[in-house]
């Protein structure tokens, strides 16, 4: 071969390695944006099929405010990725749910609206020495019905999936069955 066609192959080359690349990378990144492995011993982020059930069944949407005092938490590590692991199986319930689930996470700072809004909804904060501390879930539905987890607690993290999908089907199915 000549020195002229075998520049010509190895630029064309790059070219195409280049075009794959950036191709493979879209299409990984628009068609497994929700793909998710669980590799924990304990596979935390591994939902139940009975929680995927009762998200995909949620008939009318609902709004679910975290409450996390993400500053004043940061004196406590501990406390810290346990509102990050709440946090974010509270964003792979609202992913699942279809639309139906609207997340808003709030940091109620001391003295501020936040703050307010979490003392009305009845959650408990807990009393450190910049301020209190709140850590809970306050869910509406469109009836205006309300459910609250006043206060996470971190001995209770083996039941947190049961508590969520709890709080998330009573808002679901309000009217109680008769007997």
């Amino acid at each position: 071969m000549k020195t002229g066609s075998k520049a010509l192959l190895t630029g064309t080359g790059l070219i195409a390695a280049f075009a794959l690349f950036f191709g493979f990378n879209i299409l990984v990144n628009n068609g497994l944006r929700d793909a998710r492995i669980d590799l924990t011993e304990a596979r935390l982020y591994t939902l139940s099929d009975g929680t995927r059930n009762v998200l995909k069944a949620i008939p009318e949407p609902m709004t679910l405010r975290f409450f996390f005092s993400d500053k004043l938490a940061g004196n406590a590590p501990q406390l810290k990725q346990y509102g990050t692991r709440v946090r974010e199986l509270l964003e792979r319930y609202a992913a699942l749910a279809g639309g139906k689930i609207r997340l808003e996470v709030i940091d109620p700072e001391p003295f501020t609206e936040a703050e307010d809004r979490a003392v009305q909804a009845g959650l408990q904060g807990a009393q450190l020495p910049g301020g209190s501390l709140y850590f809970g879930l306050v869910g509406s539905n469109t009836l205006d019905q309300q459910q609250t987890i006043a206060f996470f607690q971190a001995e209770k993290e083996q039941f947190l999936e049961y508590d969520l999908t709890k709080l998330v089907y009573a808002l679901s199915n309000p009217a109680k069955p008769t007997i």
